[in-house]
């Protein structure tokens, strides 16, 4: 296995504020959209006298970390996260992006603000990477086998015979463009985006994504696993310059959502790992307040091929996401060996990955390879893969699995109770390729949501 390369930079500053200096910014109620500090003038005394020293000598400015919300806003969300079963270590008001000057080396700059009074901790920001998935280039629901019964699929279709297709149940993709006036899709895009700005570099991609989960079914293209979501919001994390705003992309997403809602998370770091794993944990304390909110959080495990055991030694805090693997398929897409549901090569694996879905060959809006007409809004892929298309399926599963646990239950699962759910309830597969958990079987959820003993039938 080819050695691991180190994560990219992006030549600024992640700057991590100590609890003191966060209450006394939380308390500038004069001031609740300012998102950089010099707006917060009223900010003097031994805490904040030599953050703005270094902040004039560098010529660099700082920016709040979660931009999109406002200050009371962080602190609700900070609030509902607090006694939740994997709350965030630090409030995500005490995150700033620090931008020296041109011309002023970095590492400098980390070594003076690491030593002034305020600063908790401050550590080069590490880079966003592509999305985790590659392709190459409801008259096809037929070869949607993700749909079918196990093992082929997560059987989506035994939900749909139970009532459940996603209705109530709200739905968040983040990531950095999509084609919001797809055939398949304009219905529930209308709204605006959440954060930032649409990339028409990933329209692709994430319209590809938002189809294997809500594609409406219209006999048109596709159908998405969960065709009943109709509360389908869309957080992206490009700025129109920089796509280093997950944490803000994803914050603000959980603070429009409730309990129960499913996130996909289609980022990942930019050597192919988990986006959690990016350094000064703002990424990972950005999720542990969804999923301590009670959202079920779905994050790739990435596409670097390699074990992520090192990254989760035990004792590693839980972000309480659901890391997904991809498979080759059963029987394994066109073009792929191994066995049934082996490792797909390119997905990272290891024994804190909680489930896979086939990574290959699947069939959804986008792409093009499917239709020769040419037009964007009527696309459609066979091609779609990787740990992004994987993590897709898993979402539109965890959807459907809530809906069966309302209906079963009269009550929404938190993010704990889903990751069990999915888990406990998975096809289970040899790990001798690769350890990338199990594979959610939705017949398998509902025998054990509305079998008497609360267990399969």
């Amino acid at each position: 296995m080819p050695p691991r390369r180190a994560p990219d930079l992006t030549g600024r500053l992640l700057v991590v504020l100590t609890p003191q200096a966060v209450h006394e910014i939380a308390h500038q109620a004069a001031a609740p959209h300012a998102t950089d500090l010099s707006d917060l003038s009223q900010l003097e005394g031994p805490l904040f006298s030599g953050i703005q020293l270094l902040l004039g000598r560098y010529q660099a400015t700082a920016t709040r970390g979660v931009r999109s919300l406002t200050i009371p806003q962080i602190l609700k969300l900070d609030a509902d996260a607090a006694e939740g079963p994997f709350r965030p270590a630090r409030s995500l008001l005490a995150y700033w992006i620090v931008s020296p000057g041109p011309g002023i080396a970095l590492h400098g700059v980390v070594a003076a603000f690491r030593a002034t009074p305020g600063v908790l901790a401050a550590v080069e920001q590490e880079a966003v990477g592509r999305p985790p998935c590659a392709w190459t280039n409801n008259q096809y629901a037929a070869q949607q086998f993700h749909l079918d019964p196990a093992p082929t699929g997560i059987d989506a279709k035994s939900a749909w015979q139970r009532g459940a297709k996603g209705r109530g149940i709200a739905f968040t993709d983040v990531e950095m463009g999509w084609n919001r006036n797809h055939e398949d899709l304009t219905a529930k895009t209308r709204k605006p985006l959440l954060t930032h700005k649409n990339d028409p570099t990933w329209e692709d991609h994430g319209t590809s994504a938002l189809g294997l989960v809500v594609a409406t079914d219209n006999s048109t293209g596709v159908v998405g696993i969960a065709p009943g979501v109709t509360k389908v919001r869309l957080a992206s994390h490009w700025d129109g310059t920089s796509a280093e705003n997950v944490a803000d992309a994803i914050a603000t997403s959980a603070a429009n959502m409730d309990a129960g809602d499913v996130m996909l998370l289609e980022t990942q770091r930019s050597d192919e790992a988990p986006i959690e794993l990016l350094d000064g944990e703002f990424e990972l304390d950005a999720i542990c307040a969804a999923t301590s909110k009670g959202i079920t959080v779905i994050e790739p495990a990435g596409n670097g091929g390699f074990t992520l055991d090192r990254d989760f030694p035990a004792g590693r805090r839980d972000s309480g996401a659901i890391v997904v693997g991809a498979s080759v398929g059963d029987p394994p897409a066109k073009g792929l060996s191994g066995g049934a549901h082996a490792r797909l090569g390119k997905s990272n694996y290891g024994t804190r990955v909680d489930c896979f879905a086939p990574g290959a060959g699947l069939v959804t809006a986008g792409g093009g390879d499917l239709d020769a007409s040419g037009d964007p809004n009527r696309s459609y892929t066979s091609a779609f893969r990787d740990t992004s298309g994987a993590s897709a399926v898993v979402a539109g599963a965890a959807i459907l699995a809530q809906h069966l646990h309302v209906k079963a239950k009269q009550a929404r699962v938190d993010a704990a109770g889903m990751r069990s759910l999915l888990v406990r309830t998975g096809r289970a597969r040899a790990p001798q390729d690769g350890p990338i958990g199990v594979m959610p079987d939705l017949a398998q959820v509902a025998a054990e949501l509305f079998s008497p003993a609360g267990r399969p039938a």
